[in-house]
């Protein structure tokens, strides 16, 4: 999208995403992991890129106690702008379900896509293959989400 190109940090003169690790360590390596595997083979010019404090992040990772049986949830500070600060929450009351390293890596896979995908498209799918399946247990995006993003950054539906 040309205006979510225009507002991120550069890297190397290239847009890209910032985001900040501010949860226990056991979430660094699935999180990293995962936002590799979006940058693999990506044509959006739209990398993630880890920084070194929340003032440099567009994205920040957290995990809390929160109600209810979610492992991770992807918000928008104001959904209406959807170029401003984004909070991926990992759900540490529901970690039985959901904490292992191999569902971990899978989840942050997800949520980062809904970073991608951004706040208002519905991105989930039904593809065994796809980390946007949220039961498929895959820890990487497909062909098709990676085409779905490259065509939405591009300005095209």
């Amino acid at each position: 999208h040309p205006k979510l190109a225009r507002t991120l940090a550069r890297m190397d003169g290239k847009p890209m995403i910032p985001y900040y690790i501010d949860a226990p360590p056991r979430y660094v390596a699935p999180v990293v992991l995962a936002a590799r595997e979006w940058n693999r083979g990506s044509g959006s010019g739209l990398p993630f890129k880890r920084v070194g404090s929340i003032a440099q992040a567009r994205v920040v990772i957290r995990s809390g106690t929160y109600p209810g049986k979610w492992c991770a949830l992807t918000m928008w500070r104001d959904p209406r702008n959807p170029y401003g600060r984004i909070t991926i929450r990992f759900n540490e009351t529901y970690t039985r379900q959901c904490g292992d390293t191999v569902t971990l890596k899978s989840t942050a896979c997800h949520e980062l896509g809904h970073v991608l995908y951004g706040p208002t498209r519905e991105m989930h799918n039904t593809r065994p293959h796809s980390c946007m399946n949220y039961l498929s247990g895959s820890n990487r995006p497909d062909s098709t989400d990676r085409r779905v993003i490259n065509q939405t950054k591009a300005g095209t539906p």
